[in-house]
Order: C-alpha cells, then structure tokens, then sequence
C-alpha cells in the first residue's frame, strides 16, 4: 500500500506530493553516493494508478495534467545509517531505541506532483483524518 506524503516549496509557491510504498531494495545504497534516489519512492506509472488502487480517497486531483506537473526534488526523509549503508525509513515503520539513535534526517531524490495552491487546498480539505487515513503520511496529515 503507498503513502502519501506532502511539503510546500515556499519559493515555487507550489505543493509537493509523492508516495511511497514498500519493497526489496535491489541495490545498497551508501553515503558516499551523493543524493541517492529514494528505493521506496513511486514512480510516474505508480502513482497513475494510486486513483484506481487506493479506493477510500478520490486522487484523481493527484493525476490531472500529470505529465506536465511531474518533477523530481530533494526531500529530507528520516534515514536509517548502518555502518556505511543508507536506506530510507518507511512511514509508519517502527523504530527500537538502539535504530532511533541511528536515525537522521538525510537528502533523497524523490518524483511527485507540484499542485497550485487551490488545487493543494482542495487535496488536504479531502483527505480523512482518522483511522481509514492509513494512505496520508504524518508529514501530509
């Protein structure tokens, strides 16, 4: 299942929305790599079928004139370090006191869609706020 996430770009004057959804990273990521592209991070065809795949939230606000809002930005997301291994925290993923401390807010590529402000409104004024909210990250909530 994705999650969706969200930051304003005050100097764009733009809301930014991407989504994540968990699987097998293929590769290890590592610091040394420069600002990596988040594993987790959905991509252009992912996201196009959130509206058709995610059935409690209407998205399709998400997805009108997608080709020409898609973009790709650094984002700071909560990252897990491990000796010389990077790999981004999932939202919602549990973290034990020994991961926490080893948790930092790090730089990951990530593609999404830039909204207007209205358009942005009119997304976080429908998105639900309670427990059938499993699709909205903190950061969105």
């Amino acid at each position: 299942m994705a999650i969706l996430h969200g930051s304003w770009f005050p100097e764009q004057q733009r809301f930014f929305v991407w989504a994540e959804t968990w699987r097998r990273l293929e590769e290890k990521i590592t610091a040394d790599m420069g600002v990596a592209l988040h594993p987790y991070c959905l991509d252009v065809k992912e996201f196009q079928s959130l509206p058709t795949t995610e059935t409690s939230l209407d998205l399709s606000l998400l997805v009108e004139r997608l080709q020409s809002r898609w973009h790709e930005h650094i984002v700071a997301v909560p990252t897990a370090i491990n000796n010389d291994q990077i790999y981004p925290r999932l939202a919602g993923q549990t973290q034990d006191s020994e991961t926490a401390q080893a948790t930092v807010l790090y730089p990951w590529r990530v593609s999404g869609v830039m909204l207007t402000p209205l358009a942005a409104l009119n997304l976080l004024t429908s998105l639900p706020l309670g427990s059938e909210a499993s699709l909205v990250g903190g950061d969105l909530r």
